[in-house]
C-alpha cells in the first residue's frame, strides 16, 4: 500500500472566533483556498470580519446576516465560485439588498453595492444535499441540518474517504459516514 503525502491545511478565522457573528473561516493549503460564510455582526454600525482574502470557492451554510452579511464584499473585483442551497440563495438577495438600504438610511459606509451582489449571484452554483462538488483538490459535500430547511453542514475531504472539516456543529451532531447516520 502506497503512503499518501500528508497535506497541511491552514485554518484562519477572519471572523466568528470566540464570538457570535461575522463568521468567516478560510481554509488553505499549497494549492487550494476556500471559505465558509462571510457575515457581519448586525449592530449599529455593522461589524465586519477581517478583510477578504481571495479564495477558489465560498460555501454559505445559511442566510442569516452573521453568515452572509459581508459576502458581496468578496465579489468586488473577485469571482470565487459560490455554493449554497437554492433556498438559502433565494433568502440572501432580499437581505443583502435591504442591507444596502439600511447603510444608506443610517449613513454607514458602503462596503458593497448592487453590482457586487449581481456578480455574486453570477458566481452561484446551487448545491443539493449529499451531492459532492469539487474545489481544487477538495471534495465538498453538504448535508442537511434538520430541522432547519435550506441550512447545511459541509464536509470537506481531500480524497473521497478522508474527513477534513464539519461546519455548524451542535450538541448531538453525528458526522454521516453511513446513510443511516444522516437520518433524523
Amino acid at each position: 500500500m502506497q503512503k499518501r503525502e500528508e497535506t497541511r491545511m491552514k485554518v484562519k478565522f477572519l471572523g466568528g472566533a470566540e464570538e457570535v457573528g461575522r463568521l468567516a473561516i478560510k481554509f488553505q493549503d499549497d494549492s487550494t483556498r476556500f471559505m465558509v460564510d462571510y457575515g457581519v455582526v448586525p449592530e449599529k454600525p455593522p461589524q465586519y470580519p477581517m478583510p477578504y482574502e481571495p479564495v477558489d470557492g465560498i460555501f454559505i451554510t445559511h442566510a442569516h446576516l452573521d453568515h452572509i452579511g459581508a459576502l458581496p464584499v468578496c465579489y468586488h473585483g473577485d469571482r470565487a465560485s459560490l455554493y449554497t442551497t437554492t433556498m438559502t440563495a433565494n433568502s440572501m438577495e432580499p437581505l443583502l439588498n435591504d442591507s444596502i438600504k439600511i447603510m444608506d438610511l443610517e449613513g454607514y459606509p458602503k462596503r458593497f453595492d448592487v453590482t457586487d451582489i449581481d456578480t455574486m449571484f453570477e458566481s452561484l452554483t446551487a448545491v443539493h444535499y449529499e451531492d459532492t462538488v469539487q474545489v481544487g483538490k477538495y471534495y465538498a459535500t453538504p448535508y442537511s441540518r434538520r430541522p432547519h430547511t435550506g441550512v447545511f453542514h459541509v464536509a470537506f475531504r481531500e480524497q473521497q474517504e478522508d474527513p477534513c472539516y464539519w461546519g455548524s456543529l451542535y450538541k448531538g451532531f453525528k458526522p454521516p459516514g453511513r446513510r443511516e447516520a444522516c437520518e433524523g
